[in-house]
């Protein structure tokens, strides 16, 4: 038995040394204020099978990825709080309130710009605090540069709370 105690404690501590780094990273992980499919996005999931986020320039790049349910407390598939978000890629983002909701905050951000390949958004109305239950929602401006885009709402399809709808055709 007492030939026992020796190699327990080097088996504890090199399992110690293997974990610490990966401990060490997911505490130090800087968080961002955006959320797909109900995962906040941190410095850990930058990248994964279903989206790669870029956090110098707000870009979320998605990957034919499929998300459906209530997957945020605001009932949306993706969620971004006081950024100026861009997406690009190709995806299905269905949300009991939203697809897409995009939040302003008072440090600002709000705005959405959409460069994607096919993309469909939809808010199935089915979250009780929400009264406006839209495929694609932003509190500032939205700009549409290309790609094929179905947005489903029960109040409606695409809706820019404080800002204005522009699509813009690439030549």
């Amino acid at each position: 038995m007492r030939g026992w105690k020796l190699p327990s404690v080097f088996f504890a501590l090199a399992l110690v040394c293997v974990m610490l780094p990966f401990m060490a990273t997911r505490a130090g992980a800087e968080a961002y204020d955006i959320w797909v499919g109900g995962t906040q996005i941190d410095d850990t999931n930058l990248t994964t099978d279903d989206w790669e986020y870029e956090p110098s320039t707000g870009t979320l790049t998605l990957k034919g990825c499929t998300l459906t349910g209530e997957l945020h407390a605001s009932g949306a598939a993706l969620v971004s709080q006081g950024i100026d978000l861009t997406v690009k890629g190709s995806g299905s983002l269905t949300g009991d309130g939203y697809g897409i909701r995009v939040f302003a905050t008072p440090a600002g951000g709000g705005n959405l710009t959409l460069d994607v390949g096919e993309l469909t958004a939809e808010g199935k109305g089915l979250a009780p605090e929400s009264t406006d239950d839209s495929g694609i929602f932003a509190d500032g401006s939205i700009t549409i540069l290309g790609g094929r885009l179905k947005a489903v709402g029960d109040d409606c399809g695409i809706y820019s709370k404080a800002g204005s709808i522009t699509s813009v055709t690439k030549l």
